[in-house]
């Protein structure tokens, strides 16, 4: 990454996955640490992964092999703890890595199929239940011997022991927090809209989420979907602007790696939004996200409900589609023959599977790419 043209003190936050090999994390860390003036970090579900090499040095469990990432971090000159800035003019702002672990009920939204969730097939593809081992206490099962996990099991006990590692205190300095994983289910696109819509299950946590909202950070960062997103909520900043895989570069995170570091806070003039003056576009999952939020609160009637396509809270299969973030009216299948009348041809000739199918095609974004 190319340091960022001006002057001034940059501080560069990477919010994990960069390798789960510890040599090539410590090439990344030392060329990123002398590009940038502070770099900031915290492990990801990637560096959690525990290899033979990793066993043949002693790292028996993916505590330890976090652990020993955090460490070779500090070894490069980077910070994996809380640390206050100051600039020449006495202003100040505190930035703050976060740990965390997903578990499975940071997922509220029904199946797209509701016969079929998709979450045996994803268990089998999803590498960290095969490459990650935990020690058996944190999973809640004897032995001694580190362990494997699995869809639900042992992630709630996972996520509420690596959040309370955290131990960050809220004062008035202007605070800017990150972490890997998604603290809040808004900040992860609706599933029906999504390759994997088991996402959800592995993408955030509660407990993450819960320290977050009792800290209330003028911006949060977060990273691992590999969606780019932006997002207020309870007066937070919500943001993840991920460089993602050579291959998402093409796609998704084209943004990212054509603009490079996304700037989002100055001591001088405070968070840095996108689609300020100054500032790159808002994300199309940025934008959508508003308006369903719009949609919800102003767009409710008594006598005639409203419901927002791709609206968190409810499918809108039965009741006709339309383009991104648009409010529609909510029809009623007992008002008649005129009610049917409204909904495309499509959704009434298709079955529910086609339906649904449809309906988890990836909108475009701004590049006129699919998401």
């Amino acid at each position: 990454l190319e340091r960022p043209p001006g002057d001034g003190h940059l501080a560069l936050i990477i919010a994990g996955d960069v390798t789960h090999n510890r040599t090539t994390l410590r090439d990344a860390l030392t060329a990123l640490r002398r590009t940038f003036d502070d770099v900031f970090y915290v492990p990801g579900n990637h560096e959690a992964w525990v290899t033979s090499v990793d066993r043949a040095d002693g790292i028996v469990d993916s505590v330890a092999k976090l652990r020993a990432c955090e460490a070779l971090a500090e070894a490069c000159g980077c910070t994996t703890r809380p640390r206050t800035l100051i600039d020449a003019s006495g202003r100040s702002v505190r930035v703050a890595p976060l740990r965390g672990w997903y578990h499975a009920s940071h997922d509220r939204e029904p199946s797209v199929l509701p016969e079929d969730d998709g979450s045996r097939g994803f268990s089998r593809r999803w590498a960290d239940y095969r490459k990650c081992r935990w020690p058996p206490s944190l999973l809640g099962r004897g032995g001694s011997e580190a362990v494997a996990h699995g869809m639900g099991a042992g992630d709630d006990a996972l996520s509420a022991y690596f959040a309370a590692t955290n131990t960050i205190a809220r004062d008035n300095t202007p605070l800017v927090t990150f972490s890997h994983y998604s603290p809040r289910f808004e900040c992860v696109p609706e599933k029906r809209f999504l390759l994997e819509p088991c996402l959800a299950k592995v993408s955030g946590s509660d407990h993450l989420g819960d320290l977050v909202l009792r800290l209330k950070p003028d911006v949060h960062v977060f990273g691992h979907t590999h969606i780019p997103i932006d997002l207020e909520l309870d007066g937070t900043y919500y943001a993840q602007w991920p460089l993602g895989s050579p291959r998402e570069q093409s796609r998704q995170c084209a943004r990212a790696k054509a603009l490079g570091p996304l700037e989002l806070y100055r001591t001088d003039t405070g968070v840095q939004r996108l689609g300020q003056k100054g500032a790159p576009e808002r994300t199309a999952w940025g934008q959508y996200s508003c308006s369903v939020l719009w949609g919800r609160v102003e767009g409710a009637s008594r006598s005639r409900p409203t419901q927002v396509l791709l609206g968190k809270a409810a499918h809108a299969v039965g009741h006709g589609a339309g383009a991104l973030g648009r409010v529609l009216p909510q029809t009623s299948r007992q008002e008649g023959p005129g009610a049917a009348r409204a909904e495309p041809r499509w959704v009434r000739s298709r079955s529910g599977r086609a339906v649904a199918a449809q309906y988890r095609r990836a909108p475009r974004g701004l590049d006129g790419r699919r998401l």
